[in-house]
């Protein structure tokens, strides 16, 4: 998925995002359907998203629930990228909701 969501593969990225879940019942939050491990791949493959600036794929993880952390809002803004950044407000993230480190980010680079 991490691959997928660098290369701006959205129909893979889709196939990726049903291969983690242990259930399409989206009346339950996603990280509580998620397979053990893959809570971490869907982090990582958020902040490729948004830091290669795909919008398309950034929005298609948030919009299924990828929860937005300090990370994926600091590769939001270190791209500068209105269009991410707006997806990050429409998915429910507020400014000053957290802080942002960006040494965080160092980890995905």
């Amino acid at each position: 998925m991490e691959e997928a969501c660098a290369e701006a593969n959205l129909e893979l990225v889709k196939e990726s995002f049903k291969s983690l879940l242990l259930s399409s019942d989206g009346t339950i939050p996603l990280m509580d359907r998620v397979m053990p491990g893959s809570a971490e791949v869907l982090q990582r493959s958020t902040c490729i998203a948004a830091r290669h600036g795909h919008t398309e794929i950034f929005s298609y993880l948030l919009d299924q629930g990828a929860p937005i952390n300090r990370d994926v809002a600091a590769f939001v803004f270190l791209g500068n990228n209105v269009e991410l950044c707006q997806a990050l407000l429409r998915n429910g993230w507020e400014p000053r909701a957290e802080e942002v480190y960006l040494p965080s980010v160092e980890f995905y680079l």
